[in-house]
């Protein structure tokens, strides 16, 4: 039975590692601020759910596609999708809005 949860770690960790290099790819992108906020985006993520109650087989992927930008609210259509290790899925649709962070000294 360890065998076979270090097999799953190791899976895991390689979904995650490649995971991790696909979502750094828009960040080499060559183009200005600008111009890359209003292209199409694909965005990649991976976490832990239940960390707090120690759950077995907690590892989630997702990833989302983001529409360009419509209308004067600059409203982003998307959609996407979660997966667990346990099989859990779950589909979305929906419609997002950038807003930029203030910081400090700019």
């Amino acid at each position: 039975m360890t065998g076979v949860r270090c097999l799953g770690l190791a899976r895991s960790g390689r979904a995650l590692l490649a995971l991790l290099i696909a979502g750094l790819v828009p960040l080499a992108s060559p183009q200005g601020g600008e111009l890359a906020a209003e292209r199409p985006q694909v965005q990649l993520n991976a976490g832990v759910v239940g960390l707090l109650n120690r759950a077995s087989n907690s590892w989630r992927y997702g990833g989302e596609y983001r529409f360009s930008p419509l209308g004067p609210w600059r409203l982003r259509p998307a959609l996407g999708a979660v997966v667990a290790e346990n099989d859990a899925r779950y589909y979305f649709v929906g419609l997002r809005r950038d807003s930029p962070f203030p910081v400090a000294g700019s």
